[in-house]
């Protein structure tokens, strides 16, 4: 859901017919505020100008057009809190504007998504609600409203959201898949304990875990504390935890049997402590918060090899990287070319292809850190949400071109292994 500005329909601006001398004054003052720039001035002139005739109509158009033009302004810088505000106060003064309204309910929305984007759920639920107190079937609003109800984990809340949407638009496909996933969730977790703990909020079949989940709470505190230090980022809003039982973790997420965890928003792990060890757990913890910080750090916008690469670097667990596999590739020339490493369905979900990449993706990250301090590598990350490419960063940093970098990190690995 990509933000909207407040569009501004009609505008118009009159001294309109003086009552009063006062009002008069105060009419043209707003005006000239107006045709000037200083939206806030001519609120104020035409505030006062309405409070001594509340029934005149110019006035009234003349209040509307300010509100309307110094929320756009702030919009226009992504300050879509103070928009909100100055539409909020101009709707209290004339209840029956659909200008102010349409306009408040689309800065609403768009407070809400920036307000998801960056995690700030509590802030962004309020947001949501007040629009719905506008219009309560807005399918853009319940849309959102379902998605932080999601990102929150409150299961019954985004299912009401998201089923009010497909009420609405029968034919919105992508709801539809998220409620029938949402249906096979809530029933897989309905008998599931909650435990909070340091930044986290952890779901989990006790009937699996059993005492077990205190030692997986530790390792998430300490992922928490270690990465964090190493990239300088400690996110203050809860990361939602599901610790799922083997059967249900293939059932839920739909993926093969070699996939140890996953991070889709909400960190996702199957625990089989018959068939996994506590250590190899403390390193898949690792790997999937480390997906969850680079998250917060550039979104979706780190390519996958260097976001694999980070992750099996910072679980510290060289045991699970296939080594040999790697040697062999080096050795044969036969390492996966670098244009092919965001490949998802053909490298990364490809169970013949995906140890190569993991273990390779582990090495160049590796030599990255080699050449460019933690500090360095958080500056590249932050660098991808403002749209930069790796090949521009290679260049800018590094004076290397991409097929310089690959010659450098193949050398780099011999050397190493």
């Amino acid at each position: 859901m990509k933000p909207r500005q407040a569009i501004l329909l009609g505008i118009y601006i009159t001294a309109g017919i003086a009552f009063s001398a006062d009002r008069a004054s105060l009419n043209k003052q707003g005006v000239e505020a107006f045709n000037a720039g200083d939206y806030r001035k001519a609120i104020a002139c035409f505030t006062d100008a309405l409070k001594l005739s509340p029934g005149d109509q110019a006035t009234a158009n003349n209040l509307t057009a300010a509100c309307r033009s110094l929320a756009a302004e702030y919009a226009g810088r992504g300050d879509y809190a103070n928009a909100v505000q100055v539409l909020r106060e101009g709707l209290s003064l004339m209840p029956q504007s659909s200008l102010l309204r349409g306009d408040l309910i689309t800065a609403s929305l768009n407070h809400g998504i920036a307000c998801y984007n960056t995690r700030d759920y509590v802030r962004g639920r309020q947001v949501i609600a007040e629009v719905l107190q506008l219009d309560n079937g807005n399918p853009a609003a319940n849309r959102l409203a379902g998605d932080i109800a999601y990102a929150q984990h409150d299961l019954a809340a985004a299912r009401t959201h998201w089923q009010r949407v497909l009420a609405a638009d029968p034919a919105n496909t992508v709801v539809a898949d998220r409620l029938k996933r949402l249906q096979k969730e809530q029933g897989v977790e309905r008998t599931y304990s909650k435990m909070e703990a340091y930044h986290f909020d952890i779901r989990f079949d006790y009937r699996t875990l059993g005492n077990g989940v205190i030692d997986l709470r530790a390792f998430l505190m300490e992922a928490y504390e270690k990465v964090g230090r190493d990239f300088e980022r400690f996110p203050e809003y809860p990361i939602t935890v599901i610790l799922y039982g083997e059967n249900e973790f293939r059932e839920i997420n739909n993926v093969p049997g070699w996939v140890a965890g996953l991070y889709d928003g909400k960190i996702r792990i199957p625990i089989d402590f018959s068939r996994i060890p506590l250590a190899t757990l403390k390193g898949i913890i690792f790997h999937e918060y480390t997906h969850a910080l680079i998250y917060d750090l550039c979104g979706a916008a780190c390519p996958v090899w260097l976001n694999e690469g980070i992750a099996m670097r910072e679980m510290n667990a060289p045991g699970l990287v296939a080594i040999d596999v790697l040697r062999k590739a080096l050795s044969s020339g036969t390492t996966i070319p670098f244009d092919r490493l965001n490949d998802l369905t053909g490298v990364w979900r490809n169970a013949g292809i995906a140890p190569l990449a993991y273990a390779q993706s582990w090495i160049m990250a590796e030599y990255l850190f080699n050449r460019w301090s933690n500090n360095q590598v958080k500056n590249v990350l932050l660098r991808f949400k403002q749209g930069v490419s790796f090949g521009t960063v290679l260049r800018e940093a590094m004076n290397r071109t991409p097929a310089q970098f690959e010659e450098e990190w193949k050398a780099y690995a011999r050397g190493r292994l």
